[in-house]
């Protein structure tokens, strides 16, 4: 039996002022941790399914080239392999990203409104998170699970966490959308350029170009499969940009609409359920960018009206 004591009572405003105190901290760090845990989880799922597709990417382009491995790539083995292990990988990398996409609306319902997950689920996440990251990821995934807002709990501080996170969904989404596009079209389009060379070349046999142009399918199959993909990022992209207008618009009323703002809330979770993972090194890549970005964003809006009172 896994006994541990976290303070379920949500914060005051005299709390929030005075700092989390040690029992609220605790429940603030075991949510913090099994979101990260979960989305590492999540993130491994992922890194073994996009290195068996460019695995299978790499295959196929030497197979197109290469007479003596298009055989073996276009036997039924080989085939059946190449199209089932990316399923199964996916279905995990899906799981996976489900269970770590429900912590982190335990976690957003806690950090906005002070809201603890039900009883049941707490002993679960204390027993599968400690001791799943080292202290170094761990303290890098909180970095990024850490709001802006400095509101007191309720409507107000859970539009600007939303809208924060949205912003950077908007903005992540929308470069993978991009730049996904057009490795899209240049595979099709290497790969449409591999067909017709395997099959124009003379003085070799049927069954050589037959399973040469196979292995051309193949990489053809992985570019038009990455479509849907392209599609669902642009979609998210352009979903969480309108989330962030809606929000900005709550946010300059003296007291935001409750209803619109836990619309507002479970839009985003669908939408960002719905959203394919997105990969370390494109945040690695893009924060330095939008971190700056996002502080001038928040300055240029007015987070409350000026007859507030503050």
């Amino acid at each position: 039996m896994v006994s541990f004591d976290i303070d379920r009572t949500p914060f005051t405003i005299d709390a929030k002022r005075r700092g989390l105190s040690g029992r609220n901290l605790k429940m603030k760090n075991l949510l913090q941790e099994s979101v990260s845990a979960a989305f590492r989880r999540a993130k491994i799922a992922q890194l073994w399914f996009l290195g068996f597709n460019l695995l299978i990417f790499l295959l196929g382009l030497e197979g197109a080239l290469r007479p003596e491995l298009s055989v073996f790539l276009a036997s039924p083995l080989a085939l059946l392999v190449i199209f089932l292990v990316p399923t199964v990988l996916a279905l995990w990398a899906d799981d996976s990203k489900s269970t770590a996409e429900i912590r982190l609306r335990y976690h957003e319902y806690w950090d906005a409104y002070g809201i603890a997950p039900p009883d049941d689920v707490l002993p679960k996440l204390a027993c599968t998170t400690p001791g799943s990251l080292t202290p170094e990821k761990a303290a890098l995934f909180k970095k990024g699970m850490k709001f802006a807002s400095k509101e007191h709990l309720g409507d107000r501080r859970c539009l600007e966490n939303l809208r924060q996170s949205a912003w950077f969904t908007a903005h992540l989404a929308g470069h993978c959308g991009k730049s996904l596009l057009i490795l899209t079209a240049l595979i099709i389009a290497g790969t449409l350029f591999l067909l017709v060379y395997c099959l124009q070349q003379p003085s070799v046999t049927l069954t050589i170009i037959s399973t040469q142009t196979i292995c051309a399918g193949i990489l053809l199959v992985q570019g038009v499969g990455l479509v849907p993909t392209c599609i669902a990022f642009r979609k998210s992209g352009a979903e969480a940009d309108r989330i962030v207008r809606e929000a900005t618009v709550q946010l300059k009323e003296e007291t935001p609409n409750s209803v619109a703002v836990h619309r507002l809330l479970s839009e985003y979770q669908v939408l960002r359920a719905a959203t394919p993972l997105l990969p370390d090194f494109v945040w690695i890549s893009q924060r330095d960018k939008l971190n700056p970005a996002f502080e001038i964003f928040r300055k240029q809006e007015t987070l409350k009206p000026a007859h507030a009172n503050i």
